[in-house]
């Protein structure tokens, strides 16, 4: 019996030995009971259970795959792209981004939103209109504001040219002048109005008919040159052609046509220029002609001996009427001969005189000579007759 019970105290101890070393620092040891401790085995070890996945959640209506944008949402965005840029543009037109650059910036940025955006479904199609429109609208407001401040600057622009031509000699009854005002008054009330397209046309339009006149009145004072120089003979057929274009842009100016009026204008101008040089080229020629008889004529008159010094300057001066011609300053070269010409005519005639003096000299010595002889032989014969007495 005792046996049995120490045999059981030894297993309770070790069972107890076995607990502690498995859950760490062991509270204070207490004395065993008295009555026996049955010997049981250590409890079995649970393992959790698996963790399982969450079961996949189906899309929701509003997930699933969105129809391709249609035809019709396709055309209206294009549509509200077109109206963006197109807002876009006459908001630069009038200086509004400039004017108003935080309100600009602010549309830029809807405009690249919209840019950035991918209209493949009909969804995303109809939110890059939108955002087109949005943009469109906000430039409108910006042109709306700037609008009326870019009117009074065209229409000074427009006033300034007007008064050129007047000043250039355009009378204020001139047709030309009359249909270039009421384009002008067109191009205001169209700013008035609303009607920004049309009051652009009328302004353009305007401000190329002022320009075509101030170059109808180039060529008018070209015409007046060759005219008062006599220059036209040098070059009548050019002349006249340029004179007929310039009197069809006057007509177009007239009619209110300012791109052809001007196209006429410039073509006008051109062909005096070309005219006025052709002219001072022949007229050139013929006064090297001139110079060159003059200059003979010197010679032959020995002026470069009698004169010499005149002639000397008429040669120099003769010599760069050759090199202006040879570089094409026409005019120049005319002047210059007509000078040199002049000169060595007047050293002809210095030394014509000069010869002429020189001659009458040597014919008043040769006769005062003669009479010397006369007088000589006459008191030679009184001596011969006195001494035969």
């Amino acid at each position: 019996m005792v046996k049995k019970t120490f045999f059981r105290i030894l297993a309770s101890l070790a069972l107890a030995l076995a607990f502690a070393s498995c859950a760490g620092d062991p509270p204070a040891a207490e004395t065993p009971p008295e009555t026996p401790i049955p010997v049981e085995s250590p409890p079995a070890v649970v393992e959790d259970p698996p963790v399982e996945a969450p079961p996949m959640e189906t899309p929701s209506a509003s997930e699933e795959p969105q129809p391709a944008a249609d035809k019709a949402a396709l055309d209206a965005l294009e549509s509200a792209k077109n109206t963006a840029a197109a807002a876009r543009a006459r908001v630069i037109r009038v200086g509004g981004d400039t004017a108003y650059p935080n309100d600009f910036q602010a549309a830029e940025k809807l405009l690249n939103e919209a840019q950035g955006m991918t209209a493949v479904t009909q969804q995303a199609a109809e939110d890059a209109a939108s955002r087109y429109q949005a943009a469109a609208e906000h430039y409108d407001e910006i042109f709306q504001k700037a609008l009326p401040a870019y009117a009074a600057r065209r229409a000074a622009e427009l006033a300034s040219a007007r008064q050129a031509a007047l000043d250039a000699g355009w009378g204020i009854n001139d047709p030309a002048l009359v249909a270039t005002d009421k384009a002008a008054k067109d191009a205001a009330d169209g700013y008035g109005s609303g009607d920004f397209a049309a009051a652009e046309q009328n302004a353009d339009n305007a401000a190329l008919l002022y320009q075509a006149m101030l170059l109808i009145s180039e060529s008018d004072s070209t015409a007046k040159e060759m005219t008062d120089k006599e220059l036209v003979k040098y070059d009548r057929n050019g002349f006249n052609a340029a004179q007929a274009l310039s009197n069809e842009a006057r007509s177009a100016c007239a009619a209110g046509s300012g791109q052809d009026a001007l196209k006429k204008a410039e073509d006008a101008r051109a062909r005096f220029a070309l005219s006025l040089n052709t002219a001072w080229k022949n007229c050139a020629i013929e006064k090297s002609q001139g110079a060159g008889a003059e200059r003979k004529g010197a010679l032959d008159a020995k002026a470069n001996v009698a004169v010499r010094d005149s002639f000397a300057q008429a040669d120099t001066l003769y010599n760069q009427a050759a090199a202006a011609y040879q570089a094409s300053r026409f005019e120049e070269a005319a002047g210059v001969y007509g000078t040199a010409s002049a000169i060595f005519a007047q050293a002809r005639e210095e030394a014509i005189e000069k010869r002429d003096l020189a001659d009458a000299a040597i014919e008043a010595a040769r006769q005062k000579a003669a009479e010397s002889d006369s007088i000589a032989q006459n008191a030679e014969g009184v001596l011969q007759e006195g001494g035969n007495e």
